[in-house]
């Protein structure tokens, strides 16, 4: 699987090709999940009420100002630049663990050398909302679950050409970025984003098993009632 392989990649040293090829993995997983469970998707959707809509709608209001207030939307690109080393820090630290000054102080650095993106995610992320609550105005309709199958494949089709430009621009220099901070990770560092990734990697697989038994015993109702 995808999470296998990029685990035996970074044992041997990562490269860009590397991070190319975890992406398209990922991309087809999604692919394939979003082709599994559309229909059933659509049929929760379905049940939604349009009060219940509404309440979506303002907890897609409550995100948005979050995000802009924690990545500096409409702030000057210094506070941007510090925000977003604050969170780079932690995520770092989510699968390396502590980090010393030094690291920290070189990281900070990488960090605040890359393209500011910020007002252009939060762009984006609102049009998605956008929309998929019109989508979802639909959702009585019996186009309905093939339209939300295509939206999810392709959520981004609408994406200006420019846009998509901008954001493919700022995503490579992002994965230059992990790549040079892996490499200057301590042994012990690179083991332990191993040990979680290899978490990650079993919770998903469990997951795929859970999926499996469930499916086969929808399959063959009978089944569960043989002693």
């Amino acid at each position: 699987g995808v999470l296998e392989g990029l685990d035996r990649r970074l044992k041997r040293g990562p490269g860009l090709q590397d991070v190319a090829w975890a992406t398209d993995g990922v991309k087809a997983k999604s692919r394939e999940l979003v082709q599994h469970a559309y229909r059933d998707a659509a049929s929760f959707l379905a049940t939604l009420s349009d009060e219940q809509l509404v309440r979506a709608r303002r907890q897609f209001e409550r995100d948005n100002r979050k995000f802009a207030r924690e990545h500096g939307v409409g702030a000057p690109a210094e506070e941007q630049r510090r925000l977003r080393a604050k969170d780079d820090l932690e995520r770092i630290e989510h699968w390396t663990g502590p980090l010393d000054s030094d690291q920290r102080a070189r990281f900070i650095a990488l960090s605040e050398a890359q393209p500011l993106a910020a007002s252009l995610r939060h762009q984006e992320c609102m049009r998605r909302q956008r929309e998929f609550l019109a989508l979802l105005e639909k959702r009585h309709d019996p186009t309905f679950p093939p339209r939300l199958r295509d939206w999810l494949l392709d959520w981004n089709a609408s994406r200006p050409d420019d846009v998509e430009e901008r954001l493919e621009a700022h995503q490579q220099a992002r994965n230059k970025m992990l790549l040079a901070i892996f490499e200057q990770l301590r042994p012990d560092q690179q083991r332990r984003v191993s040990e979680r990734l290899r978490w990650y990697v079993d919770a998903m697989r469990d997951l795929s098993r859970a999926r499996q038994q469930a499916d086969a015993a929808a399959a063959h109702p009978a089944a569960r009632s043989v002693p």
